[in-house]
């Protein structure tokens, strides 16, 4: 269900992206061939003046097909075409596909804004203790600055992303009906019990916007910040696209390819948060196995081993290593390092083959089976891609402690 909803969405951005450019181009008075709902071969068509109407067979975005546009077309130019119209025209029609896209973000971020409210930077509560109460940082006082952010959870990223830096706090607040700007110089202090550095405040619950001004303001801001937030690979950016757990600690969210290169990035621009180096005082501190796969000190850690293994699964399939990440004594996640260059460069079709593979891993039993139902079909190896590298990965497994793996 997911995926066909994920079909469905994708197919609406797509076709808004059409109609800007179906739109434009009859105002540009380019001719429009062909305007369609969706792909594959047509199921209704109407024939207008100068355009066909169509309804396609798979429901998945759409089309507009313009005059002179298309390469095998004559390359005399015609009154109507594309390259017939003026510079500017043409610069016009292609701009409108990208340019309906962003109109349809901000409708819905309007109604996202209208319906769910916004998460303001405004503090219901300063924590007894912490540096932001002994600075003087009252409940009510709205943030005003930090990095420039404008939603809460922007700030708290920043936050997060520079947990020891002396941060400069502008708040707003409200002194007997009069709005007064107050600054503070505020150094996070590491909290033992959350496990993470903090300045003590809490923000208030989602506020709901009635000011039609305030709530275009706040679309922005939500557009602003998705933007912002998606661009992980421009060096450029402080904060990235990046999942939070209910504690706090961050996720590296999204596939695997993905989630790595995040990882990468945040290695090289934020080694507090990825560098066991310094993590020595975070003794609680959730290490999710991305971590260890980009850490550099992990020969003293009990939570993650690597141990030399030369195994062939089965024909094809040949390991050189074996990487185990703890979750507790009575599971484990197992990375069996693929050995490229000896095994076949058809490894995700034996992956699906009906070839059942057991082993005995010193007291470690492993099964390793194709399961195909009426509707999905999973692999008996399930691969990730780590750092150019490939691994068969088997999650939860019981490691016997009577087996040298065990630990």
């Amino acid at each position: 269900m997911s995926i066909i909803i994920a079909i469905l969405i994708f197919g609406v951005i797509v076709l808004i992206h059409e109609f800007g450019h179906f739109i434009v181009a009859r105002w540009s008075k380019i001719d429009v061939l062909e305007f369609s709902i969706g792909m594959g071969p047509s199921i209704y068509t109407y024939h207008g003046k100068k355009t066909d109407y169509s309804i396609k067979l798979f429901p998945i975005g759409g089309s507009c097909r313009m005059a002179g546009e298309d390469s095998g077309e004559e390359t005399e130019i015609k009154e109507g075409t594309f390259n017939s119209r003026p510079v500017w025209y043409r610069l016009a029609v292609i701009f409108a596909g990208p340019l309906f896209n962003f109109i349809l973000s901000f409708i819905l971020a309007l109604f996202i804004v209208s319906v769910a409210g916004v998460d303001k930077p405004v503090i219901s509560e300063v924590k007894e203790g912490y540096p932001a109460y002994n600075a003087g940082v009252m409940s009510g006082d709205v943030i005003k600055s930090i990095d420039k952010k404008d939603l809460y959870r922007e700030l708290m990223l920043y936050l997060y992303m520079n947990p020891e830096k002396t941060i400069d706090l502008k708040v707003e607040r409200d002194v007997n009906g009069t709005k007064e700007i107050k600054e503070f110089s505020i150094t996070p202090k590491y909290d033992e019990e959350n496990a993470r550095y903090m300045i003590g405040i809490v923000s208030a619950d989602r506020e709901k916007v009635s000011n039609p001004l305030s709530v275009i303001t706040y679309s922005i801001y939500e557009i602003k910040y998705n933007i912002d937030s998606i661009d992980f690979n421009d060096g450029r950016k402080k904060y990235e696209k990046i999942c939070f757990r209910d504690n706090g600690h961050i996720s590296l969210a999204g596939a695997d390819e993905v989630s790595f290169e995040i990882a990468d990035y945040l290695k090289k621009n934020y080694p507090i948060l990825l560098n066991t180096k310094n993590y020595n005082k975070y003794e609680k501190l959730d290490r999710s196995p991305e971590y260890y796969f980009y850490s550099e000190n992990i020969e003293n850690d009990n939570i993650f081993k690597i141990f030399n293994l030369k195994l062939e699964l089965e024909k094809g399939v040949i390991i050189n290593a074996l990487k185990i990440y703890k979750k507790s004594n009575d599971s484990f996640d197992l990375f069996f390092e693929i050995d490229e260059n000896k095994s076949s460069d058809k490894i995700y079709q034996i992956a699906l083959d009906k070839n059942e593979i057991n082993i005995n891993l010193d007291n470690i039993q492993l099964n390793f089976i194709t399961i195909k139902d009426d509707k999905n079909e999973y692999p008996k190896y399930y691969i990730r891609q780590i750092k150019n590298k490939k691994y068969i990965y088997k999650k939860n497994i019981k490691i016997p402690e009577n087996s040298k793996y065990f630990f």
